[in-house]
């Protein structure tokens, strides 16, 4: 069985973690790395299916770019994230 999960559950789910994790006074960075990881183990539960990976990549991107003040607007995120998904499909097929 199959769920239907798109990047709004995504979004969901992560600013319910940032609300938990703050709660228990985790400070912003530490949270950050227990998202992501959680995301990841995420992502391979639902198959890394489209959507799901588009946002946890988005995520990804946009913490990266918080963290190592890239100055990366959400389009700017947007277009890396279709950039590297181009890479790996042109990668995945021409090894068929």
């Amino acid at each position: 069985m199959f769920l239907a999960i798109s990047g709004l559950h995504i979004t969901l789910f992560i600013h319910l973690l940032e609300k938990v994790l703050w709660k228990w006074k985790m400070t912003r960075e530490t949270s950050v790395a227990v998202i992501i990881v959680g995301l990841v183990i995420y992502g391979y539960f639902i198959h890394w299916n489209i959507s799901g990976t588009r946002a946890i990549l988005m995520y990804i991107l946009a913490q990266m770019s918080k963290k190592f003040h890239w100055k990366l607007t959400t389009e700017d995120c947007f277009g890396n994230h279709i950039f590297c998904c181009h890479c790996f499909i042109e990668q995945v097929l021409l090894k068929m």
